[in-house]
């Protein structure tokens, strides 16, 4: 069990924090262990966030051999969650795919997951990414070591069926936790395996974390809802500035969920 607000977490593809923020918000941890990113000024933006964390300039020039130093220093990390560039994914680009010049370097990040082996990982990207990369990644993952969580495994409390929704690519829109504005996103959500025998056992691509305190199941402070959006919706790239405090769009007494058929 990990204690909330403990989580050792490892940013990738970092911009200008939202993801940190997010997990901030959500009592993960208020900083990261690690930050990892290439833009100039999203780093001072990171180092004024977070001053004295880690900064990795670029993810193509962190060695494995930096990666297992890190982590024999600082310890295992929780939680690694990154989300690569989307340019090639987008559909508002000419969907090269995940091995397109920009989007490649996801394989990067699964170079770093390899070598420092995090108990938790999370690819966020845009809704485009579902059909056009999203594959890639869980076949990566798995073959890591690595089994997906589903939207029931994440949010338990609202008791949805597993067979219907089972772990794989899903999308939540900033809406979702109280922005003004849509902003759907594709998230993948894996946990390792304790033992690689574990794989078969269980639904396929599931692990239930329902009853594991500080799970990765966090719902926004102000009661903000979750759930599964359009995945041709709003396609542009985040800023990273994270989801909005504001009361917004989203309303009911539990997520709204695509219909997975």
């Amino acid at each position: 069990m990990i204690a909330p607000g403990s989580w050792k977490i490892a940013d990738l593809f970092s911009g200008i924090g939202g993801i940190s923020l997010g997990l901030k918000w959500a009592g993960l941890a208020d900083h990261p262990v690690v930050l990892c990113e290439y833009d100039p000024f999203c780093q001072a933006v990171l180092r004024k966030h977070h001053p004295g964390v880690l900064l990795w300039e670029d993810i193509r020039a962190v060695t494995d051999d930096n990666v297992r130093a890190f982590v024999g220093q600082y310890g295992p990390i929780d939680l690694l969650a990154g989300g690569s560039p989307c340019q090639n994914m987008s559909v508002a680009g000419k969907q090269a795919g995940i091995h397109g010049d920009k989007s490649v370097l996801w394989f990067e990040m699964l170079r770093i997951i390899r070598a420092c082996q995090p108990k938790y990982v999370c690819w966020e990207n845009v809704p485009g990414a579902r059909t056009n990369g999203a594959d890639t990644v869980i076949e990566g993952l798995v073959e890591a070591g690595y089994q997906l969580l589903g939207v029931p495994d994440l949010w338990p409390e609202y008791h949805l069926d597993p067979e219907s929704y089972p772990g794989g690519p899903f999308v939540v829109g900033a809406w979702a936790v109280g922005a003004p504005h849509k902003r759907d996103r594709c998230f993948i959500v894996a946990r390792r395996l304790a033992d690689p025998d574990e794989g078969g056992r269980g639904r396929s691509h599931g692990v239930h974390e329902r009853d594991q305190p500080g799970s990765l199941a966090p719902l926004a402070a102000d009661g903000g809802r979750a759930g599964l959006g359009d995945p041709q919706g709003d396609d542009e790239r985040g800023s990273g500035a994270g989801p909005g405090r504001e009361q917004g769009p989203a309303g009911g007494s539990g997520p709204r969920v695509a219909d997975p058929h």
